[in-house]
């Protein structure tokens, strides 16, 4: 049996154990949809936690990417990598999508949570066996959450009981675990967990924005508009610097807990990247991050060239959409967030959100500014470069380091 049989069946398997109700026609009610734009490990994730603070939106608990996975969207079924121009199989993944959406709310409901939680965790863990989360996932969740436990701390207690070292898989555990171990994965790590919300209804299709979020959607800008055919769509494109996203992403692909995205050897692939693919125990397999349309090109590339055309990639595929976007640089959301945030709610028309404390979201390391300069040699070197060069003034960047914040 193949590789490619076998994990069509495990997501056969997932697609009949999770819990999801039909939605009909609702996505041809929504009126208002927000897309962000972005590469890998520019941003997105935080920008997307802050924006979901604010109640007037609507918001996945982690990406869309598992949901196009499980309805054979993509790599590697409907195409050799991240992009594709039509939805196959819409309505499930409608459906889908319908059933993770969700407003915050600070009333706790147990049914609600023991659902979100099973939907999540056969995301990914995608072999889990039933008797986890038909019996121990009820009890631990009736054990841990209460109204007066703190959300965050009853979700970690919850996932060292269900799953002990591999809770160090989640954003919000300490520790570690060997990703290794699982054959096969869905949703990519490092796992989210299902945040504190009440179901999205028809009655917020008058007022709440859908927010959408994946570094992958550079690659399949247009899927929106068929997706929710009668709704005024903005995107956001996102943007970070060369140095800061080329440092991030070499960190992320020599990570052993992280960004796990597509194992190429289902499609019958080797990857030989230096500096990858021949450091790490799985690195000949597993594709990191985004994979953008020319991939193959860079499966024998040194590391640092693997990731320079992902950050050129995404950012040159917005720039080609032909999108009217609202313009952000996460440099200046690290500089001033109130402002920054406050140019995003008055492009979507929705309230000013206070921030407060701002989170750590899918970091591999405390948030820094400068980061870059512990590969300062090899970021010195691209920044020679005509493309890179071209590609930052494109983004509106100067080619100061004492810029790339």
């Amino acid at each position: 049996m193949s590789l490619k049989k076998d994990y069509k069946d495990v997501i056969a398997r997932v697609n009949s154990l999770r819990r999801i109700d039909p939605t009909g026609d609702l996505n041809k009610r929504v009126k208002r949809v927000a897309v962000i734009l972005t590469g890998s490990r520019s941003g997105s994730s935080l920008m997307k936690t802050v924006v979901s603070k604010s109640n007037d939106v609507a918001y996945l608990s982690g990406e869309e990417e598992p949901f196009f996975i499980l309805t054979g969207n993509g790599f590697p079924w409907s195409s050799d990598s991240d992009g594709f121009d039509t939805v196959k199989n819409k309505q499930k993944l409608l459906d889908n999508l319908f059933n993770d959406l969700g407003i915050n709310d600070k009333v706790f409901n147990v049914s609600k949570t023991v659902q979100d939680w099973r939907n999540r965790i056969l995301l990914q863990f995608p072999d889990i066996d039933s008797d986890t989360i038909d019996y121990l996932l009820p009890k631990y969740v009736s054990k841990f959450y209460t109204e007066e436990t703190d959300y965050t701390e009853a979700s970690q207690k919850l996932l060292f009981a269900l799953f002990k070292e591999k809770a160090g898989l989640y954003d919000i555990c300490h520790g570690s675990y060997d990703f290794m171990l699982q054959r096969f994965k869905i949703e990519e790590p490092p796992f989210v967990i299902p945040p504190q919300r009440r179901r999205f209804t028809e009655a917020d299709i008058e007022d709440k924005v859908l927010v959408f979020k994946t570094p992958q959607d550079c690659y399949r800008i247009g899927i929106f508009e068929e997706l929710f055919p009668n709704a005024d769509i903005k995107y956001i494109h996102l943007t970070r610097g060369f140095a800061q996203t080329i440092n991030g992403l070499i960190d992320g692909w020599l990570s052993d807990t992280g960004f796990f995205a597509h194992d190429v050897s289902i499609v019958n692939e080797e990857l030989n990247i230096q500096g990858y693919s021949d450091v790490k125990p799985y690195g000949k397999k597993w594709w990191k991050f985004d994979l953008p349309p020319n991939w193959k090109d860079y499966k024998d590339a040194p590391l640092y060239e693997v990731c320079l055309n992902q950050w050129r990639s995404a950012h040159t595929h917005i720039l080609n959409s032909g999108k009217q976007v609202l313009h952000i640089q996460f440099e200046d959301f690290l500089k001033d967030p109130d402002k920054t945030v406050k140019k995003m709610t008055d492009y979507l028309g929705i309230n000013e959100i206070k921030l407060g404390k701002i989170p750590v979201v899918m970091a591999t390391e405390k948030p820094e500014q400068f980061r870059w300069l512990k590969r300062s040699a090899l970021i010195n070197e691209l920044a020679q470069r005509s493309d890179v060069k071209e590609l930052m003034s494109a983004l509106s960047y100067k080619m100061e380091p004492e810029l790339w914040v």
